[in-house]
């Protein structure tokens, strides 16, 4: 058995965006956060949403057209009262609740649990979510009647509840670069030992990093590899048997460091002993 052992560690940092593009349809939604707001422009010509996810319960949207779709997550329980405005007539539809993001992408297309909603001939709503519970996941479905360009924003004007604002903040890096190539000397045989030196020097938050290669261009099939959390001694992230030629391009991650650790290895098997290209 041949192994690559790997030390990876590369955190994360969030930083404050405040405009949205909205997802497509339910099952790509893109985050939003009432205590920063959002502004978006709405397109459109854009086909309704009951033709793009058909299976929805759209309550009192009679149409739907020029959806965008997002999500918003719980931080602080209560309720929670928004403003939606724009300079022509738009509608709203809320679903909720669900326990995850995935749990919400996953139920695209049968959402039934209608929060709130309302499809009146204003171009300033009032979408409200009552007795929100921290943690839990809603679905904000906006559409733009009007079917003109338009700037549409959101904020929240009250209530004791608030969204988490970490989900908006796309991470940037704030680490050191990290090695590419192995420190160890490269030896032609089975159970060769490869690693890489990573440093974790002053950095916070969430552990996130890609598994990038590919699986020899002969007997790829007697590869397999995981990524082994060196806190826990679980497996974070596994693949193959491969297939000649095939590539691995895996994002591991985000995984909490007060859990997992910061230190992972990567370990390549080779399941006849003989070594790999």
């Amino acid at each position: 058995m041949m192994k690559v052992v790997v030390l990876v560690v590369v955190l994360l940092q969030a930083f404050v965006v405040r405009s949205q593009a909205g997802g497509g349809d339910c099952s790509n939604l893109e985050p939003i956060c009432t205590d920063v707001g959002i502004s978006f422009t709405a397109s459109s010509g854009v086909a309704d949403a009951s033709t793009t996810n058909p299976g929805n319960d759209y309550d009192c949207l009679l149409s739907q057209p020029n959806p965008t779709w997002y999500y918003l997550e719980i931080a602080n329980s209560g309720d929670i009262f928004m403003d939606l405005n724009a300079g022509s007539d738009i509608d709203f539809v809320i679903y909720g609740p669900f326990t995850s993001l995935a749990n919400a992408e996953a139920n695209c297309n049968s959402y039934s649990n209608i929060v709130d909603c309302s499809y009146s001939l204003t171009w300033n709503e009032t979408p409200q979510i009552l007795g929100a519970v921290a943690g839990e996941v809603y679905v904000m479905l906006v559409t733009n009647y009007a079917n003109v360009v338009q700037n549409i924003t959101l904020t929240q004007s009250g209530g004791a509840g608030n969204t988490d604002c970490a989900i908006v903040n796309p991470p940037t890096i704030n680490c050191p670069d990290y090695a590419t190539q192995a420190s160890s000397p490269t030896e032609a045989c089975g159970n060769q030992f490869y690693y890489l030196n990573v440093p974790n020097i002053g950095c916070n938050g969430f552990v996130s990093f890609n598994v990038v290669g590919n699986y020899g261009s002969d007997w790829a099939s007697e590869i397999t590899w995981e990524v082994i959390s060196s806190q826990t001694g679980t497996a974070v992230a596994s693949g193959g048997p491969g297939i000649n030629g095939g590539s691995i391009n895996v994002v591991v991650g985000p995984l909490d460091p007060a859990v997992y650790g910061t230190i992972f290895n990567l370990i390549v098997y080779d399941s006849y002993g003989d070594g790999f290209n």
